[in-house]
Formats: C-alpha cells, sequence, structure tokens
C-alpha cells in the first residue's frame, strides 16, 4: 500500500520494465495517482505478467496515468496487463506513433481521456488505444475482495 499523503511529490511512478510473471501483485495507491512509464524514458517499457498464472491489481485513489513514452519495444505486443481500478480518470498521454495495447481489466470511475492519435494513415483502420478481456485474471481475483454475503432462505417441503 501506498499513501502520498503529506510527500511534496505524492504521485507513484512505475518508470521501469516491470515483468511480473508468476507473481501476485496487488497495489494500492492512496492520496496520489499512478503514473506508468518514465517521462523521456526508453523504449523498452511494459508491464506483463505470465497468462494464466500471474496476477497484477492497482486500485487508485487518483488518476492512472500512461506517459506517452510507454510503449513495448516490438509494435504488436501487450504492454499493460492486469486489473486496473481507479476512482477518478484513466488517461493516456498523445503519442502520435505508437498504440497502447492494455490486456486485462479497466474500471475507471471518473471515465476515460484516450489522447494517442497514430495519424493517417494507420488512424482509418488501427485503434489507437487496443482493450483486450483477459477473463483468466478473476480466477486470480482475491476473494478478499469480492462479495461474500450469504441470504438464508426458509424453502417450504
Amino acid at each position: 500500500m501506498y499513501d502520498g499523503a503529506g510527500l511534496p511529490n505524492p504521485d507513484l511512478v512505475i518508470d521501469k520494465n516491470e515483468i511480473i510473471g508468476d507473481k501476485k501483485v496487488i497495489l494500492m495507491v492512496n492520496n496520489a495517482n499512478l503514473i506508468i512509464g518514465e517521462s523521456g524514458g526508453t523504449e523498452n517499457q511494459r508491464l506483463n505478467i505470465r497468462e494464466g498464472e500471474g496476477f497484477f491489481m492497482a486500485i487508485v485513489e487518483g488518476n492512472i496515468v500512461i506517459r506517452r513514452e510507454f510503449k513495448h519495444p516490438d509494435a504488436d505486443q501487450i504492454e499493460l496487463e492486469g486489473i486496473y481500478f481507479t476512482e477518478n480518470s484513466f488517461i493516456t498521454e498523445d503519442n502520435s506513433s505508437d498504440q497502447l495495447w492494455l490486456r486485462g481489466i479497466l474500471a475507471a470511475m471518473g471515465g476515460l481521456s484516450l489522447n494517442r492519435d497514430l495519424g493517417l494513415p494507420l488512424n482509418q483502420d488501427t485503434p489507437s488505444e487496443l482493450f483486450e478481456y483477459g477473463p483468466e485474471l478473476l480466477f486470480h481475483f482475491p476473494a478478499i475482495f469480492s462479495n461474500r454475503k450469504t441470504i438464508w432462505r426458509e424453502v417450504s417441503p
């Protein structure tokens, strides 16, 4: 758990290549934004898990911001994987040359601000941000975050 309250620069920045692999990671961010990608960073940036084995979930009180430099070194590869929940907005910064590919689940209570623009001719048939549902992540979803109400009803024989 990360709490940015009282810090001069409260935002939490993930600014390097993170391969979660088969680990299970739950990141909770209070009183701060989660910024993914290094400003002016290298081209080798991604946050990946091993499909069917790893788990990554970010629960953020502030915004989730994907920097313009954040991209996978191979153009046709997934940059972000996991479950992303924010009480505010999910924001992608403008990038006129690279698509963002997120595989998993995304919920932004404050809405989406998708700013990537691949320009012509790519914009005609290629999305600037690609979101792919990752249903296997639900199998690793922690039970502590799920609803556990039991309803008892008497049934006549």
